[in-house]
């Protein structure tokens, strides 16, 4: 059998260069907040819908994900975590304390500062693993009405249940999986072809006027807050298509493409780092929020490099599979017997 390499998609990373940039932003920019977390996030889900891959498998597409998700999620939670709890030890009760550890395990909602973002991890892992399933059991059709019920189950929950999470933010799958499907079903019938880019762009200048306007036409997918139902969805879907035409036409213009691509191949460590790294210059230093930004961004371009050059830390903080599996996996050598 020939390993065919699947050709990479220049463009998504300049795409995911530009989120990384706006989750960034949403965090520091609260004048303007509404407007990037009305489509930030679920350009992350989106991206991964319209990269995915089905594999039969399920036990192995799981375990893969484990690996390429779960553990650098594990092992930045271990490092970062402490910066939310050491500074309260000296005044924290024994039950305070077990709280604190407690929090760490439900994750999602309950991790704030500089794991704040952590909790896109577990619901995109969760995600991709009910996504598998549903694509290797089931045909479209029905993928489509299960993917309704998911979003209705959303909607109730946000209406009626803010309160109400599991653990992981796993009941945000219920939102996630149908953006994860749009990303699908945009690649899988080229809609990027289809679909006049006039009518995207007026529908995302709409999004942003909007979403800056009336904050609560919002998104806040950490929280369970999804706007005004189907609406909030639409038009987020229709700032992130404009996206996807934003960065191929940034792909032809080199310096542009090459400044975005950093951020977006880093996104995730950006993504893991920024808060810890905003939140130390912030308390020790002068400086003001568009300088920290910048510092945020290159110091998280920094970091991933650094970790590429390594294959333990490709495994623990990138989940770098082919490193697993070279580490961890090898096969033994066959013992030939002589007669």
């Amino acid at each position: 059998m020939t390993n065919l390499k699947i050709p990479r998609i220049e463009y998504l990373d300049v795409v995911k260069g530009i989120g990384i940039l706006c989750v960034v932003s949403g965090h520091m920019l609260h004048t303007a907040s509404s407007v990037f977390y009305l489509f930030h996030m679920p350009l992350f889900f989106f991206i991964s819908g319209f990269l995915f891959s089905r594999d039969e498998n399920q036990k192995r597409y799981v375990r893969n994900k484990l690996i390429q998700l779960i553990i650098p999620y594990c092992t930045f939670l271990i490092l970062l975590y402490p910066f939310l709890f050491v500074p309260q030890l000296k005044t924290a009760s024994a039950k305070e304390i077990s709280l604190i550890f407690f929090r760490a395990i439900l994750g999602g909602r309950k991790l704030a500062a500089v794991c704040t973002v952590f909790w896109f991890i577990t619901c995109l892992w969760a995600t991709q693993v009910v996504f598998n399933y549903l694509i290797c059991r089931f045909s479209m059709q029905q993928i489509l009405i299960i993917s309704g019920i998911f979003l209705a189950f959303a909607y109730i929950n946000a209406t009626f249940f803010q309160n109400v999470y599991i653990p992981w933010n796993l009941n945000v799958v219920f939102f996630a999986e149908p953006v994860f499907l749009l990303g699908y079903l945009f690649k899988k019938y080229d809609f990027a072809n289809k679909i006049p880019v006039w009518i995207c762009i007026i529908f995302s200048l709409a999004g942003v006027y909007l979403s800056n306007k009336y904050p609560s036409i919002s998104l806040n997918m950490k929280n369970a807050q999804y706007g005004i139902p189907v609406v909030s969805l639409f038009l987020s879907i229709s700032i992130i298509i404009s996206l996807f035409y934003i960065g191929k036409l940034i792909c032809k213009v080199p310096l542009l493409k090459k400044t975005l691509e950093l951020p977006g191949e880093a996104s995730l460590v950006i993504m893991y780092s920024h808060q810890l790294i905003r939140g130390l210059i912030h308390t020790y230093t002068p400086l003001n929020a568009p300088v920290i930004y910048v510092i945020c961004i290159i110091a998280g371009i920094a970091l991933y490099r650094l970790l590429l050059t390594n294959k333990l830390l490709r495994i623990f903080f990138l989940g770098s599979k082919k490193d697993f599996q070279e580490q961890f996996e090898r096969t033994p050598p066959i013992q030939l017997s002589v007669h």
